[in-house]
This record gives C-alpha cells, sequence and structure tokens, in this order.
C-alpha cells in the first residue's frame, strides 16, 4: 500500500520538544488519529525530517512537504519565534495561504508564554509574531504539564481536529490549486453571478446537485417556478458561498461609493487592521460610514452567548476582542470626524454587514461554528429585489435609530448623535 501524504505539517522547536520527552511528536500523533476518528480518513501530519526519505535533502524536502500539506500547526514557545527554521517555514506557509484567499490553514497551539506574542514593542520587530497575534490560536498553557491522555487535552486535541476536518469539508487545497491561483487562473471558487442575472456556469454549484424530492422536481426547479408567480412569497435573492472572497469587489467598492455606507460590525480585528486606508478613500471620495458595533460594556454573558455560537474557545479572549474591537471604532472615529460616525447597540447579532445607500447590500449570514471565510452572505439590490432589500435597510435603519452614544468615561446620560448629512 502506497502511505499516503501528510496533510498537515507540525512546526515547532527541536529544543522544545527535546525537553518535553518527545511529547510535541506524540501531539502530532494524536492529533492525526482524532482527526481520522471525526473524519473517518487517515490524516498524517508531517512532523520531523525523519518523515523524509533516505538520502533526500532535509530542507528542500521540508519546502516539498510545506507546498504539499493543507495545515501548518505552528506550536508557539520562545523558542519558536527566535528560530529561523521555524519563521522560514511559516512565512513560506502563509504565502500560499494568502495565495489561496484563506485566513483558516495555520492552526497554532499557544504551548509556553511567549512575551514577543504578549508586548506589542517586542512583536512589533517579529513578522511572525505580527501575524499571529491576530490569529485564533488555541491555548496550552495551562494544559502543558498534563498528559496526553488528560481530559481536558483530549478536549482540546479534539477541538484542533475538528477544525482542520471542517476546513477540509470546505475542500482540500491541492499543488495544482496553489499554482492555479499563483498564476491568477482563477481562484478556487467561482464568484456568484451578478445579483439580478442568472448563471452561464454548467460546473456543479459549490452545495452539490439540486436537492430531488423523492417525487417531485429539484427543489430549485420548485422555487424558481413560485418566485415567478404572482404574489408569490418566494424571492430570487443572490446568496454569495465565501462571501469575503466572492464578495470582496463589492465591499471594497463601499468605501469608494461617495454616498452613505451603513456598516453593521461585531468584533472583527482584521477588518481593523486595514480600515484606515479604506477610510483615506473615503476622505477623496466624501463617502460617510456609519457604524454600528457592539456597546464598549456589552454584559459578558451576551458575548459568552455569542461565542458559543462561533464555537469560539476561550472566554476571556472574546470579551477582549469586544472590547478592542469598539475602542478601536472610537479612535477611527476621532481621525476622521468627517467619514466616520460610530453608534453601540446592546443586542445580539443575527449578521452583520455593509449597505451602501441605494444601491446594495452584502449581510453576511452567521452559521453556528463556521470560520469567518466559509460563511455566506445575502446580496441584494434594489434591482434584483425591491422589497427584500428596503426591508432590511429599515430595519437596520430603525437599530441605527434607537441606538445611543454614551457621553464621558462614567457613561453618563446617553444623547443620539445626529445623522450624518451627504452633500
Amino acid at each position: 500500500m502506497v502511505a499516503k501524504k501528510p496533510i498537515a505539517f507540525l512546526t515547532y522547536a527541536h529544543s522544545d520538544d527535546a525537553h518535553e520527552g518527545g511529547k510535541l511528536r506524540q501531539l502530532a500523533g494524536r492529533l492525526s488519529g482524532e482527526v481520522q476518528l471525526l473524519s473517518g480518513e487517515e490524516f498524517p501530519i508531517f512532523v520531523d525530517r525523519k518523515d523524509l526519505k533516505a538520502g533526500h535533502p532535509w530542507r528542500a524536502g521540508i519546502d516539498d512537504s510545506l507546498d504539499g500539506v493543507t495545515f501548518l500547526i505552528p506550536i508557539l514557545t520562545p523558542a519558536y519565534f527566535r528560530s529561523e527554521e521555524c519563521r522560514r517555514e511559516f512565512l513560506r506557509f502563509l504565502e500560499k495561504e494568502r495565495d489561496l484567499k484563506r485566513e483558516d490553514l495555520i492552526l497554532p497551539l499557544y504551548y509556553v508564554n511567549s512575551p514577543v506574542l504578549e508586548d506589542e514593542a517586542k512583536r512589533a520587530g517579529n513578522d511572525v509574531a505580527k501575524v499571529l497575534r491576530e490569529r485564533q490560536y488555541q491555548d496550552w498553557r495551562h494544559l502543558r504539564h498534563k498528559p496526553l491522555t488528560d481530559p481536558d487535552v483530549a478536549r482540546s486535541i479534539e477541538e484542533v481536529a475538528r477544525r482542520m476536518a471542517d476546513a477540509l469539508d470546505a475542500g482540500v487545497w491541492t499543488r495544482q490549486a496553489i499554482v492555479d491561483a499563483r498564476a491568477g487562473i482563477g481562484p478556487p471558487h467561482a464568484p456568484p453571478p451578478a445579483p439580478g442575472t442568472k448563471s452561464t456556469s454548467t460546473a456543479t454549484p459549490e452545495l452539490g446537485p439540486a436537492n430531488m424530492a423523492a417525487d417531485g422536481p429539484p427543489a430549485t426547479a420548485l422555487i424558481d417556478r413560485r418566485a415567478g408567480e404572482k404574489g408569490s412569497p418566494y424571492k430570487r435573492a443572490v446568496i454569495c458561498l465565501r462571501h469575503r472572497s466572492n464578495a470582496e469587489d463589492l465591499f471594497e467598492g463601499a468605501f469608494t461609493s461617495g454616498g452613505d455606507v451603513l456598516y453593521i460590525t461585531v468584533m472583527s480585528q482584521a477588518t481593523l487592521k486595514t480600515m484606515r486606508s479604506r477610510l483615506d478613500t473615503c476622505k477623496t471620495t466624501g463617502t460617510k460610514i456609519r457604524v454600528l458595533t457592539w456597546y464598549r460594556k456589552i454584559s459578558e454573558s451576551v458575548i459568552e452567548a455569542y461565542r458559543k455560537h462561533l464555537n469560539e474557545p476561550y472566554p476571556e479572549r472574546a470579551v477582549e476582542q469586544a472590547r478592542r474591537a469598539t475602542a478601536d471604532w472610537r479612535v477611527l472615529e476621532t481621525e476622521y470626524p468627517q467619514n466616520v460616525f460610530v453608534r453601540e447597540y446592546a443586542s445580539i447579532p443575527t449578521m452583520q454587514g455593509i449597505i451602501v445607500h441605494d444601491k446594495w447590500a452584502v449581510l453576511e449570514l452567521i452559521p453556528y461554528a463556521t470560520h469567518p471565510n466559509e460563511r455566506p452572505a445575502l446580496v441584494l439590490t434594489p434591482e434584483s429585489d425591491s422589497e427584500l432589500f428596503a426591508l432590511f435597510a429599515k430595519q437596520f435603519e430603525r437599530l441605527w435609530d434607537q441606538c445611543t452614544e454614551p457621553v464621558g468615561a462614567d457613561e453618563g446620560p446617553p444623547v443620539a448623535p445626529a445623522r450624518p448629512t451627504i452633500t
């Protein structure tokens, strides 16, 4: 039987594994078995130079393995951030992940407290730490001294394995997919048809064949027929899969629209990292961005309920992220007083997205335990469905109008800020 090629690559400082008595390599074996248990498929993990064929130059072999795997699992310790080889492996894989327009293929395990990851000044000089700080990582610092058979460790291994199994469900990224992406042949998934148009593609839909009833036509045909009937409740709305890559042009276009934009967001850090360049464009085009974000002192019980829906493992990190996102938006509001207007809401979000006044809306749906890069969105224009577009625009305007802005650090009497005027 031919051995299956590795699907994941464990990158770690060898001195750490030697000190831990080979525990990190044993962890790779447990992860491999757990993914196989969850998916029913063999899941080899490249661990060390010992996995290379005899006589194969070790660095070329490692590069070959990095290019061929789907996931990178870095074990974060002070020695990891000092290792030039670990840095080289990480940046090589990061380039591949970016080519594929993914952000869920690097799965860090935070094993030993690392000052370069925690201290902003130290992080500024480490390109790997800057990237990893913004990623969702599995915190193993409290698990390090427990055996791999401990129930808490086993649950954490299952969580990492489930993330890999879920990402595999979204598509295995082969070496050819990377070559195609870098050559500009096309993204792994074709973009959806423009709102109000029909797709001419003959490819199999991403969700598989049409859902066949036991004794009737496909469900899609039934909906199409009923949508054409006078007074039908069925709507021909466009659902965009993986909208963060497939509908990126609509999102970016909002900041050059020159009009009134309503941006509903929860606690995104990745967006905030690149927001200043977008807001510089708003200053040039005269675009007004009204931001609805979570109330800065939202109840931790509400954040916990939302965290459980997202299936994110760390309660304390979710609270920190929610608080920081709101504070960051307030900073941007002071930096761009003519273009950014922020209000805070205290309800549990069911979707987030962006509405460009009278032009289009991209509303991200938030299914349970779905990675942000895999979430679908409802894409609407007044032409594609005027009634549905008006409904969402109206309801989010209601939320905007009902939100109030706390005054001062003591959260004194709330007042409703004035709505920006488009000139």
